[in-house]
């Protein structure tokens, strides 16, 4: 049981690690649709034309390779991209999210942080159970 146990930790390590990289590499600034804010994305949504407004979930700008790159978030799980350089139809999204989005790169120094945690875990777990063999 106690072998589980260590081996539990070296997996969310690994999980941690990974979803670290992925938020780290996409690193996008991001807008959840709440409904605080619903009114207006929605019609930013509809200035800028985009399909299905209703099930837009959220909307990400940018990333590392993509700077000028809008990504669209369906509740199906589908996402639709849209490049908005120099592009005025997405001009009030993109302001909106650079002002009250979130970016995602942020998060992935804490997930890091919690990986670490979990590998150290390990390490200790380990070094007790070979102690005690």
């Amino acid at each position: 049981m106690k072998k589980i146990c260590c081996y539990i930790y070296l997996v969310l390590s690994i999980i941690c690690i990974v979803t670290s990289i992925k938020l780290f590499i996409k690193n996008q600034m991001v807008v959840y649709v709440t409904p605080k804010n619903e009114a207006i994305l929605k019609e930013y949504f509809e200035e800028a034309k985009l399909e299905d407004s209703d099930s837009i979930t959220k909307v990400g700008l940018g990333n590392k390779t993509e700077p000028g790159e809008l990504t669209v978030y369906y509740s199906s799980g589908e996402n639709f991209n849209v490049n908005i350089t120099g592009d005025s139809l997405y001009s009030n999204i993109s302001k909106y999210i650079r002002e009250n989005g979130y970016n995602t790169g942020d998060s992935s120094l804490t997930i890091a942080i919690f990986a670490a945690i979990f590998f150290i875990i390990f390490i200790f777990k380990i070094m007790q159970l070979s102690r005690n063999n």
